[in-house]
């Protein structure tokens, strides 16, 4: 196969891994917007918009995401309002995993992108 060829395929696996990540960003930051205006934690579109941003950071993006809201929510509401956006992180988690697991299996990004 020639080089040439070699860059065609990952150019068109990398812009399909590009638009499935950007969707499920997309998702994510919506849960975070919807999830936290509920809650009414102050600056909820600012951490929405950074947890959709941190989608693409693997394994610690996810996790970096929810320390500003659950401080803001913290101090700004107190305890039970912590405990809310704790709860919040855990259903966007697992409707995060449940999405992943019907369309990346049995590869990450396998749907969009042909490595299967």
């Amino acid at each position: 196969m020639e080089f040439r060829r070699h860059i065609g395929i990952t150019g068109r696996a990398l812009k399909g891994w590009l638009i499935a990540a950007s969707y499920d960003a997309l998702a994510v930051g919506l849960m975070w917007l919807v999830g936290l205006e509920m809650i009414r934690v102050p600056w909820a579109p600012v951490w929405a918009l950074s947890g959709a941003l941190l989608q693409f950071v693997p394994h610690f993006g996810p996790v970096l995401a929810l320390i500003p809201p659950a401080l803001v929510g913290l101090f700004s509401g107190g305890f039970d309002r912590f405990l809310y956006v704790l709860i919040l992180y855990a259903v966007i988690a697992v409707c995060e995993g449940f999405d992943n697991s019907l369309t990346t299996t049995p590869f990450p990004g396998s749907y969009s992108t042909d490595i299967v």
